[in-house]
């Protein structure tokens, strides 16, 4: 599939709430050039949400609605991925965590510092950053398209 047959009416950017040292101006860059093309008319709109750098996949927070709706997101990703041929597990890493100070162990989900999604009419078009085993498409491979291509 094409960069071009994701272009979408609509995205949302996740985006790492904390700042991330050496990523700052990526995330300022992204987001001028999607408010751009948003003023230039090749977006209806967009919307941005934050997320931490991890998440826990079960503990005492797994009731919570913020961490049940990342993980809702997260499976709708998945899902996009498997029908359309490619992959989002490079990007959303499971990996365990290990306390030597407590003994703990538990596995979470680490959530990149962007991930773009994409649109249209409501339903979802792509997930960026995303890979089809031989090449990554990245947010600027898809707002490069955009700019392209609409």
């Amino acid at each position: 599939m094409t960069d071009s047959e994701h272009l979408s009416t609509s995205v949302t950017l996740f985006v790492r709430a904390r700042p991330a040292f050496g990523a700052e101006e990526y995330k300022r860059e992204v987001m001028e050039r999607i408010a751009e093309l948003e003023r230039g008319g090749r977006l209806e709109r967009f919307d941005v949400r934050t997320w931490e750098k991890a998440v826990r996949d079960a503990g005492p927070l797994e009731r919570c609605e913020s961490l049940r709706s990342v993980f809702r997101r997260l499976e709708e990703f998945e899902r996009w991925a498997d029908r359309n041929g490619v992959s989002v597990d490079g990007v959303f890493r499971r990996r365990e965590v290990h306390s030597a100070i407590t003994d703990e162990r538990y596995a979470v989900v680490s959530l990149p510092t962007l991930c773009l999604v994409a649109y249209e009419g409501g339903e979802l078009r792509g997930v960026y950053p995303h890979s089809d085993g031989s090449d990554t498409r990245t947010v600027f491979d898809f707002l490069d398209a955009l700019q392209r291509d609409r």
